[in-house]
C-alpha cells in the first residue's frame, strides 16, 4: 500500500497474490507478491526477504505490538513509508461500520506511528537521513517537513487508543472514580 508503481511512479499498489517460499539464507523466507497499480492498473512483482519468525524475547508483550515484536526499527518499510500507512489505516478506520473493528483498526494506525518513531533519536526533530530507504521518501521530507517532526506524530500517537490499555490485567481492580467517594 506505500509502494509507488514503478510504472507511473503513481499508487498505491493493491496486493494481488501472495506467496511465502525458501530462499535459500538460512534463516530466512522469501516473502513474493504480485501488485496491482491502483492508478494505471499495470500489474508487477515485489520481493522481500524476510527473517524467520523467531521465539518473542522475554518481557516483551506481543499481544501490544503485534507489527514488530523485535525492538528494532523496520528494515522493509521507512519512517515515511509508515506514517503514510497510518494515514491509510486511519482512513480505514473512520469508514468502519462496526465499533469494534474501527478500535482495532485505530490500533493499528497507532502501531504504524509507534514504528515511524523507533527511527528519531530521543533529542531529533526529523528523522536520521538512515531512516529513509528510497528516493521518495527522501523527496517527502524535502517537500513536507511538517508531516514527520517527531512531536507532531507523538501528538497524533497520543490521540489513538492502545492495545496494552484492552489487554490491561482483569485481576488489577478499576480505579475509583473521583466523584464516587462512597466506593
Amino acid at each position: 500500500m506505500v509502494q509507488s508503481c514503478s510504472h507511473c511512479g503513481q499508487g498505491p499498489l493493491l496486493s494481488a497474490t501472495s506467496l511465502r517460499e525458501a530462499s535459500g539464507r538460512p534463516g530466512r523466507a522469501l516473502l513474493t507478491m504480485q501488485a496491482k497499480c491502483s492508478h494505471c492498473h499495470e500489474e508487477s512483482w515485489l520481493q522481500f526477504e524476510l527473517p524467520e519468525q523467531e521465539e518473542p524475547r522475554p518481557g516483551l508483550d506481543t499481544r501490544t505490538n503485534r507489527i514488530n515484536p523485535t525492538g528494532e526499527p523496520s528494515r522493509i518499510l521507512d519512517v515515511t513509508q509508515w506514517v503514510t500507512l497510518h494515514r491509510i489505516v486511519l482512513n480505514a478506520a473512520e469508514r468502519a461500520a462496526d465499533k469494534a473493528e474501527a478500535r482495532e483498526l485505530k490500533c493499528e494506525a497507532a502501531e504504524c506511528l509507534d514504528e515511524a518513531l523507533r527511527f528519531y533519536g530521543a533529542d531529533s526533530d526529523l528523522p536520521p537521513a538512515k531512516a529513509l530507504f528510497t528516493e521518495h521518501s527522501r523527496r517527502r521530507i524535502k517537500d513536507r517537513p511538517e508531516l514527520y517532526i517527531r512531536q507532531a506524530l507523538l501528538a497524533q500517537r497520543q490521540r489513538l487508543p492502545s492495545r496494552d490499555v484492552a489487554a490491561r490485567d482483569p485481576a488489577r481492580p478499576a480505579s475509583r472514580r473521583w466523584w464516587q467517594f462512597w466506593r
